[in-house]
């Protein structure tokens, strides 16, 4: 409805299909408010073509097909990791993105100590 994207109730078993049914409904009931240009918008700049980067691929995401989250993180360069998740890893799995998020502050500081 006029040109914005909202998370359905139908569709959120495709967007966070491995929350709990309680966890469902609070990501439906605090989603926020699509902006009207979200897919005209222009990017300031591509960190990643001047920056290491890490990239979760959700093998269960529905919303994003998990080989094209491998073939971005591949453009990118990226340390890539993949967990048995939907599209929101960091609702369903917040240990193990904390874990990455760790494992990548550690390569950037192991990084610039070296240089």
């Amino acid at each position: 409805k006029d040109g914005r994207i909202w998370l359905l109730p139908d569709g959120i078993d495709d967007f966070a299909g491995d929350l709990s049914e309680q966890e469902k409904k609070l990501v439906l009931a605090t989603q926020g408010v699509p902006k009207p240009d979200l897919f005209e918008a222009k990017a300031g700049g591509t960190a990643w073509k001047s920056k290491p980067s890490w990239y979760i691929v959700g093998k269960k995401d529905r919303t994003v097909h998990p080989d094209l989250e491998r073939a971005m993180a591949k453009r990118m360069g990226a340390t890539t990791y993949e967990l048995d998740s939907s599209h929101v890893p960091m609702l369903s799995q917040p240990e193990r993105v904390l874990a990455v998020i760790r494992d990548a502050a550690t390569a950037v500081q192991a990084r610039s100590t070296a240089a």
